[in-house]
């Protein structure tokens, strides 16, 4: 039997019963198996770029399989600059280990063969997209808005950074699938707000990506429901978030204390040495990776901040140049204004004491404001780009938060439609049936998310001409790794990350300069190694 609970309507009034989460969860896995029989056939596999970061993860997992802990194969001339990273293979310093943790199951699923392990981690990636798509899918139908499904799968489909995302085995991936359902917990909350299960998501999410922290702590302080849950006492309140920290803690600790051991630091990375002056007239592309110098982040703005400030610069006019080949532009417009309406109310506010209990309600998720949980989708990405405008200028780093903006505009798209449904049975008196009301609005979404996604497409046109390049290129780079499986023992420089998974070896890239190879080669204490 299905069970049935009572659904919230936006304007906070009780509504018609919504299903349980076994029926939920059946519709979204159906959504799921459709959306994946019609984008798999359509989606041929592509070729990784030589230099795609998955053979660094890749290799990190068949350490991990072989019982040698957390080592990599390919390893960059600036690590050598620290005397706990002086040996080959080396310690992980420069990533956090849980996409190589996740790519553990690939991997032994290819039974250690590496070409079979890149196709097991496109499959991999395949099974994260459907899980993404159910997740949407099943939550739209537990809020009452089946209509919205639609123009969801629509989105999904039409966007090619995701495609890339499957192909290219990206981390951003299974990042954004941990950061939909967070927020689609918080956005289903029935006013206890986040507990222990939200930091072990919390907690995952970190040791996948570091600098993706703070996103969920922002969404805990400012996507609150306003009508909260009386039952609940202070010291339980307490308790909850007592229960979050440490679940979140128990998930963190353990890395933590190996980076104190490797490295001395909690949360070392190689990254805060070198990533914010990467690709600035000091050190132009990847220069600074391929010397022995570490540049610190705290350091260097403090003494020549001007360098990295103009490349913020040319950071946020990149993304807002490229956002819409992210989402559609319509989209964008209509998160825009949605969010400066909220905004625009917020700002009304006096500071009176009756609209000052008016203003807390408007920080946090406002039953009766469709636009409070845009604006938050907004404020997020806003961030998310000034951030990575100080390290890296790619799309990509924007794939994590994606999820959350289809599936809130999916939400705009959908709830006319389910406004018209509730209305028809006030006047028909008909009971409730989610497979007639989903024929019966199929058309209209599916109509509105295609015009939208043909009308304003997204592209990627440097991906594209990347991508193409891999396939002309596939002969080449097998050439270099036959090539370099005939070097001698010592150490070994190469330029792509594509050769230490294939010939199964530790590996230095090519530095710039000649003495930075032998500087390297002292202090490994071995030769060089020349095929």
């Amino acid at each position: 039997m299905i069970k049935l609970s009572v659904l919230q309507r936006p304007d906070g009034n009780e509504s018609h019963a919504a299903p349980g989460w076994r029926h939920c969860f059946a519709g979204g896995i159906l959504a799921a198996l459709l959306f994946m029989a019609v984008w798999i056939p359509t989606h041929p596999s592509r070729p990784l770029l030589p230099t795609d970061d998955l053979y660094t993860h890749l290799s990190v997992a068949r350490h991990l399989v072989r019982g040698e802990g957390f080592l990599t194969d390919m390893t960059y001339p600036l690590s050598f600059a620290f005397p706990f990273a002086r040996e080959l293979p080396q310690p992980l310093i420069h990533r956090q280990p849980g996409f190589a943790i996740l790519l553990t199951a690939p991997y032994l699923a290819a039974r250690e063969y590496p070409h079979r392990a890149v196709d097991r981690v496109r499959q991999m990636q395949i099974i994260l997209l459907g899980l993404l798509v159910m997740t949407g899918s099943a939550f739209f139908i537990r809020r009452g808005h089946p209509a919205a499904v639609v123009p969801w799968l629509v989105f999904l489909y039409l966007n090619p950074l995701l495609v890339f995302a499957v192909d290219w085995g990206m981390v951003e991936l299974v990042c954004s699938l941990l950061l939909l359902v967070l927020w689609l917990r918080l956005r289903n909350d029935t006013g206890a707000g986040p507990d222990w299960i939200d930091g072990l998501l919390a907690g995952v999410l970190c040791m996948l990506r570091l600098d993706l922290f703070w996103v969920p702590v922002l969404w805990w302080v400012l996507l609150r429901a306003k009508k909260r849950d009386d039952s609940l006492s202070p010291a339980s309140r307490r308790r909850r978030l007592g229960l979050l920290a440490l679940a979140w803690f128990l998930i963190i600790a353990p890395w933590a204390i190996r980076n104190i051991q490797v490295t001395g630091q909690p949360a070392f990375s190689l990254q805060t040495y070198a990533e914010h002056v990467k690709d600035t007239r000091a050190w132009p592309a990847y220069t600074v990776y391929r010397q022995l110098e570490p540049q610190p982040f705290f350091e260097t703005m403090t003494t020549d901040p001007l360098p990295v400030l103009r490349k913020v610069g040319r950071g946020m006019k990149f993304f807002y140049r490229d956002l819409h080949n992210l989402v559609p532009l319509p989209v964008l417009i209509a998160m825009a204004v949605g969010a400066l309406v909220y905004l625009t109310n917020l700002l009304k506010l006096r500071s009176s004491t009756a609209k000052r209990s008016r203003w807390k309600s408007m920080i946090g998720l406002n039953p009766t404001s469709r636009t409070a949980p845009v604006t938050l989708a907004v404020l997020t990405t806003v961030l998310l780009t000034i951030q990575y405008s100080f390290f890296d200028h790619s799309l990509r780093h924007l794939l994590v938060v994606l999820p959350v903006i289809l599936w809130e505009i999916s939400t705009w798209i959908g709830d006319p439609i389910r406004q018209i449904i509730e209305d028809r049975r006030k006047v028909s008196g008909q009971r409730s049936s989610l497979l007639r009301d989903l024929g019966s609005v199929i058309i209209l979404p599916a109509a509105a998310a295609v015009l939208v996604a043909f009308l304003f497409p997204c592209r990627l046109p440097g991906w594209e001409y990347a991508a193409s390049e891999a396939v002309g290129r596939a002969p080449r780079n097998e050439q270099i790794i036959d090539f370099s499986r005939q070097a001698p023992p010592g150490v070994l420089f190469v330029d792509f990350s594509t050769v230490p998974w294939f010939i199964d070896r530790p590996v230095v890239w090519s530095p710039t300069q000649r003495a930075t190879r032998k500087k390297i080669c002292d202090l490994l204490d071995q030769p060089e190694a020349r095929p």
